[in-house]
């Protein structure tokens, strides 16, 4: 069985900020609650989509604005 493979500094850089924003920001899908303490899929999806706008290079205001553009202040 291969070892997986070891993650760069930029995917763990990647990885902290999505998990910071989605620790810091409101939830579109349970009002009160933080994207990650959410249990909704939905908002696992949207963990994921972070995750994936923090490995294409954008930083958090970048990705920030791309979520408040999707679901509006909250």
């Amino acid at each position: 069985m291969a070892n997986p493979p070891t993650p760069t500094p930029e995917d763990l850089q990647a990885e902290q900020l999505a998990q910071d924003i989605a620790g810091e920001m409101p939830s579109p899908y349970c009002p009160g609650r933080s994207i990650a303490s959410c249990p909704s899929g939905a908002a696992r999806e949207l963990e994921h989509d972070i995750l994936g706008l923090a490995k294409q290079g954008k930083s958090r205001d970048q990705i920030e604005e791309i979520l408040v553009a999707r679901f509006g202040e909250q």
